[in-house]
């Protein structure tokens, strides 16, 4: 008799432990299924779902296009540094300067799968560090300006490659 309720407790312990790992990973996610109404994203293409083996090359690909965009900026700071210590001797640079460089643990993201016209498997991604007023785990967020706590792109899942990096300007 223990043993069954060892056995049944072990099964609940672990079902717990699942489904809490399930839902915390889903808090900063959110997977839409194409509305053809978007059609500022893509065009001519079919809605599809995503499988496990596609958020790996997500997140190895998003992380490429960050890591890319981040050494961008660096080289920016260095040089909007150099002319604000010329032109304001007096006054501190990193007190002045937004945060130019990407974090992605600071943001929310929205996926859009999708088959193009080719028969490739792609994804939107939307990503944004403010949710504020939007319903954005079933909607899309737009936001117009809004500096780099919004940004998208596009990944070729089958190309491990990605397209169309935008990152909001500054009203």
């Amino acid at each position: 008799m223990k043993s069954r309720k060892l056995i049944l407790f072990l099964i609940l312990s672990i079902s717990f432990a699942c489904t809490s790992k399930k839902d915390k990973s889903t808090e900063n996610y959110a997977v839409l299924e194409f509305n053809p109404e978007w059609n500022w994203i893509y065009k001519n293409v079919k809605s599809t779902e995503l499988l496990q083996s596609d958020f790996l090359i997500i997140d190895k690909v998003l992380k490429q296009a960050v890591d890319k965009y981040n050494l961008g900026q660096v080289e920016n700071i260095k040089e909007r540094k150099k002319w604000f210590e010329e032109t304001y001797p007096n006054q501190d640079f990193e007190k002045s300067e937004p945060k130019l460089t990407l974090d992605l643990k600071n943001y929310k993201m929205q996926y859009v799968p999708i088959i193009n016209e080719n028969g490739e498997k792609e994804v939107w991604i939307n990503l944004f560090c403010t949710t504020e007023h939007t319903n954005w785990k079933e909607e899309i967020v737009v936001f117009y300006d809004g500096g780099n706590c919004f940004f998208n792109l596009k990944i070729n899942l089958n190309k491990n490659s990605y397209a169309d990096f935008q990152v909001n300007g500054n009203a």
